[in-house]
């Protein structure tokens, strides 16, 4: 007698190994999920998760359609029976779009998908950008194997940091075209439990178990500045070096209260820094992925502008910009309460004391302007779909480019949508020397 024929497990169902209907896989989730790639899904939800891309789940209307006494629930968003945070959350369309009309057509720098773009400017104005193309692969101006790259621009040309399998590694070129042979830059008492890396002329800095690490290129050793594993750093013209970090986690991902930002900064190079400051307000709720802060220096001035993103679940994100000068402190506010503001990118203007925010918002690429305690949208570079997917066509990553020519007067923004790494240039106004 021939063995009963197991009926194969439709999408949405409990499986093991391959007990899943044909097309499906079973996935690694509580008591195994049976679903597929949404290139194949007529029977199912196409839904963009944090974590793992686009997947076609088992569509549902109300939780009884899942298995609840596995812990699946209906998504009200989605529409698809999946574990509770595990879906992207999806901007609101709020508000009419308006072009920024300071800046030209954007052209597109590569027609791969690509995330994560960052640059500099050369000094024949030319710009010089790095940026991830799918799979761990660096590209632009260096290519190499690798992940989240930053650049900085130095007085002997272009520091460059990214995170590889080897832990954070870092290159050095002279003309931003010729790039000498990539070095680990992370203490060697560090795992390579690592954050995305940061750099700023003489400094290197990445996150490690919750801490923040900062490297003097110049040493042998990196020290701790404050807790946290993702931020931004800055060194003013007196050599003062400042940085911000997000006390947080992917778990507080898309938004939580337990997350907080902070700021100190070092008056001896990088060897010891100032009790940390708190900038965000007690309480507030802070998202974790497209929310680095930002910072920049107004030497001119004397004002410090740190910017982070305040929001959760409910997909309103605002941007909120802190000027710090002594004991003054003034917040301005980026947002309607309605849209979604992320990945803020800050230059500032030396000459005039602005400050430029570039931001994903609920329908592409924008700009605002700022100054201590205001700020003033502009309106977008480049519309598009944003998504908060983490993976696949649709992911945007965690950082856009915002960088100023002063020399020129021109404006570079540089970001990611689905299609490629794009970039546009806004003129800025001559300002005549006193």
């Amino acid at each position: 007698m021939l063995p009963d024929a197991r009926t194969p497990t439709a999408r949405g169902g409990a499986c093991h190994a391959d007990e899943c209907a044909d097309g499906l896989t079973c996935a690694a989730l509580p008591q195994g999920y049976c679903l597929s790639g949404c290139d194949r899904c007529a029977d199912g939800q196409c839904v963009d998760t944090w974590q793992d891309g686009a997947r076609c789940l088992a569509r549902c209307t109300t939780d009884r359609d899942c298995r609840t006494d596995e812990g699946y629930a209906c998504d009200a968003t989605w529409h698809a029976c999946l574990l509770p945070n595990t879906a992207a959350i999806v901007p609101h369309l709020c508000t009419a779009d308006r072009h920024d009309d300071a800046f030209g057509e954007p052209d597109q720098l590569t027609t791969d998908h690509a995330i994560d773009p960052t640059a500099a400017i050369a000094d024949d104005g030319s710009l010089v950008a790095l940026y991830q193309a799918d799979g761990a692969v660096i590209r632009g101006a260096l290519e190499t194997i690798g992940f989240a790259p930053r650049i900085a621009r130095t007085p002997a040309g272009f520091t460059a940091v990214w995170l590889s399998v080897h832990g954070v590694e870092l290159s050095t070129s002279a003309d931003g075209k010729v790039w000498a042979e990539p070095r680990g830059v992370q203490d060697p008492a560090d795992n390579l439990a690592f954050e995305e890396p940061n750099v700023a002329p003489g400094y290197a800095m990445y996150g490690v178990a919750g801490a923040l690490r900062l490297r003097p290129l110049a040493a042998t050793t990196a020290i701790t500045p404050m807790a946290g594993a993702r931020g931004a750093i800055a060194v003013g013209a007196d050599r003062r070096v400042h940085v911000a970090t997000i006390d947080g986690g992917p778990l507080g991902g898309y938004g939580s209260a337990d997350q907080r930002i902070q700021y100190t900064v070092s008056r001896d190079g990088g060897r010891t820094f100032a009790k940390p400051l708190q900038i965000s307000a007690r309480d507030e709720e802070l998202p974790w992925f497209a929310a680095a802060p930002a910072l920049a220096v107004d030497d001119r001035r004397g004002w410090l502008y740190i910017a982070y993103v305040r929001g959760g679940h409910d997909a309103r994100w605002d941007i909120i910009v802190v000027a710090i000068n002594g004991k003054q402190v003034k917040r301005a506010v980026i947002g309607d309460g309605c849209s979604i503001h992320m990945a803020p990118a800050l230059a500032l203007d030396a000459a005039t004391g602005t400050l430029h925010v570039g931001y994903y918002d609920s329908v592409g690429f924008a700009h605002a302007t700022c100054a201590p305690g205001s700020c003033t949208v502009a309106g977008a570079l480049g519309t598009f779909p944003v998504s908060t997917a983490r993976s696949g066509p649709r992911a945007l990553g965690d950082r856009a480019a915002l960088v100023l020519d002063d020399k020129r007067r021109r404006l570079h923004a540089v970001w990611a949508q689905p299609g490629g790494i794009y970039h546009a240039v806004a003129t800025l106004q001559v300002v005549r020397a006193r």
